[in-house]
C-alpha cells in the first residue's frame, strides 16, 4: 500500500438445511463458563423496562475470520460481533458501544463508511504514468475498483506505467461519528492524503520518513492526521483522495532462483519488472533487504 484485483469470493448459496447446520455448529461450539444472575439470554427486566448492554473493545466491530498475512482469507460473507448482537437482540434491549482501546498495530483499514461515487463500498484506484518532466500524466492509464485498503503493489505491472508511477485512491467518505476522525498512512514510496482537497497527511519527504516494519521492512511508520467531522455528513466535495508515488528509490538485494540455472543468484539492482518478465523461466523472489 501479494497484489491482485479484489475478486468476489466464489461460492454457491447454501440451502436452508446447510445454513441451519452451520448455525447449530457455531452455537454448540460456544462454552459459557459463567452466567451470574442469569444475565443470559438477553431479555428486558421483569417490570418491562429496557435493559442496557455495553459492548466494549476494538474487536467488537471488526471482521476477523482468519489470521493476517499468508493466513488471510476473503470470505464470501462475515459479520462482526456488534452486527450479530444488533441483528438478533430481542425487544427491550438497548446496546451501547465503546472502543476502549486500540488493539492493533495500525489504524483499521477503510470500512463501510467509504464508497466510490457510484455508491459501491470501497474505492476506485487510478494509475497514472509519470511524464518526462517528472509530473503526473493528465489521464490515468488504468482504473479499477477495490474494497480492501491494505494493498501490496510490488508485483503490479502495466505496460503504460513503467516502474515509477502515481496511484490515486478516490472514495466518498460518510462520517460515522461526531468529533475528530483519525486517518493513518503507511507507504513504501511517497504518499499524500486529502479530504476535500485539504491535505490531512503528508508522508512524502524521504528525508523525514522513518523506516517501519510494514511491507517487509520497506514501509514507513504510520503517519497520522485528524479532521473534524459530523455524523452522517458526506465529505463536502465527495472526495477522500490518497495519492501515492510508487518508486523504487532504494536498491535491493534479491535472491532469485531461475529454473533453467542451478543454484541461487544474488542480484543487487533497482527492481526492473521488464527484466523479470523477460526471463524464460519462473523467477521466485525469496528474500529482500535494503542495501546500506
Amino acid at each position: 500500500m501479494v497484489y491482485s484485483s479484489d475478486l468476489a469470493e466464489y461460492t454457491r448459496s447454501p440451502s436452508p438445511a446447510e445454513r441451519a447446520l452451520v448455525e447449530r455448529v457455531a452455537s454448540e461450539s460456544i462454552v459459557l463458563l459463567k452466567n451470574d444472575q442469569n444475565i443470559l439470554p438477553l431479555r428486558p427486566f421483569s417490570d418491562g423496562s429496557n435493559r442496557r448492554v455495553a459492548i466494549m473493545g476494538p474487536n467488537a466491530k471488526a471482521y476477523f475470520v482468519t489470521g493476517g498475512g499468508s493466513a488471510q482469507l476473503r470470505t464470501s460473507w462475515c459479520q462482526s460481533p456488534w452486527e450479530g448482537i444488533s441483528d438478533l437482540k430481542p425487544e427491550g434491549i438497548e446496546l451501547a458501544y465503546a472502543l476502549g482501546c486500540h488493539g492493533a498495530k495500525f489504524l483499521p483499514v477503510l470500512d463501510a463508511s467509504f464508497s466510490n461515487k457510484a455508491g459501491v463500498r470501497g474505492f476506485d484506484l487510478l494509475h497514472y504514468a509519470i511524464t518526462e518532466d517528472g509530473k503526473q500524466a493528465a489521464e490515468p492509464s488504468m482504473v479499477e475498483h477495490h474494497d480492501l485498503s491494505d494493498m501490496w503493489m510490488y508485483d503490479f505491472y502495466h505496460p503504460d506505467l513503467g516502474i515509477h508511477y502515481f496511484t490515486e485512491l478516490v472514495s466518498v467518505f460518510t462520517s460515522p461519528i461526531d468529533g475528530e476522525y483519525e486517518f493513518g498512512l503507511v507507504v513504501s514510496g511517497q504518499g499524500w492524503l486529502y479530504l476535500d482537497d485539504m491535505l490531512v497527511i503528508d508522508n512524502s519527504d524521504v528525508n523525514k520518513q522513518i523506516e517501519g516494519t510494514a511491507f517487509r521492512g520497506f514501509g514507513t511508520t504510520e503517519v497520522l492526521g485528524r479532521v473534524s467531522v459530523k455524523k452522517g455528513k458526506v465529505s463536502e466535495q465527495g472526495d477522500l483522495k490518497l495519492k501515492i508515488r510508487n518508486t523504487s528509490s532504494r536498491s535491493f538485494t534479491i535472491l532469485v532462483y531461475l529454473q533453467d540455472q542451478p543454484g541461487v543468484e544474488v542480484l543487487s539492482f533497482v527492481p526492473d519488472y521488464e527484466w523479470l518478465l523477460s526471463q524464460p523461466a519462473t523467477v521466485i523472489p525469496l528474500y529482500r533487504k535494503p542495501l546500506n
